[in-house]
């Protein structure tokens, strides 16, 4: 197992690290040893050995200086604290940054969020009366604290329904994209993020009617 796997890689080193640690750091890095090894090894650079490697640490030393990816932007979008509008003006911002990188991929783009929105129905199926306990959330995959505030916040945002709408919205956007081709990506993509954070999951067309 991984976490297994990180526990003794960051043992043998010197260093301690939290559970709530492993879970982020398996959040954020591509599930493979060699780039666990290689992500993991800036710690060894920052910290003294013995030091405890926490859940803060690991936003320390990862995210901050992490490429933008589906991943920063279902986080991004899901900060209920912020009206809709400025929720949309940074995915746009992401989106660009993502769209301008050598490996930008519209179909994989919206593989990662709609694992995200899967992710959040499973937290609404699961808890969505707020009352399941620490071991049960773990239990689901919801296994950092990090990743529990932020389903949290998106059940917040969208319910269950809304949920498989934005679902729907995901794999029609991606039918289009394999039709149309890469030339209608950025449009599809943006129509796409509109409709997620304004609309919560209103296909384009169904707004158009509504306006007529």
């Amino acid at each position: 197992r991984k976490e297994e796997w990180l526990t003794s890689f960051f043992a043998k080193n010197g260093y301690k690290i939290h559970e709530d640690a492993v879970a982020a750091i398996l959040e954020m890095i591509e599930n493979n040893t060699e780039a666990l090894r290689n992500e993991c090894s800036r710690f060894f650079l920052c910290f003294e050995k013995n030091h405890l490697i926490t859940e803060d640490d690991v936003e320390q030393i990862l995210a901050h200086n992490r490429e933008e990816s589906p991943f920063t932007l279902f986080n991004a979008i899901s900060d209920y604290v912020k009206p809709a509008s400025a929720r949309f003006e940074s995915a746009l911002s992401i989106l660009r940054k993502i769209r301008n990188s050598k490996e930008s991929n519209g179909v994989q783009f919206i593989a990662g969020l709609t694992w995200c929105f899967r992710k959040l129905k499973l937290w609404q199926e699961v808890n969505g009366d707020g009352t399941l306990g620490e071991f049960d959330l773990k239990k689901h995959g919801f296994s950092s604290k990090k990743m529990q505030t932020q389903y949290r916040n998106a059940s917040r945002i969208w319910d269950y329904r809304e949920t498989n709408k934005i679902l729907a919205i995901l794999a029609d956007t991606d039918i289009q994209i394999r039709q149309l081709g890469t030339n209608a990506e950025d449009n599809l993509l943006e129509l796409m993020i509109y409709s997620i954070i304004t609309k919560k999951g209103e296909s384009i067309e169904k707004m158009e009617y509504e306006n007529l």
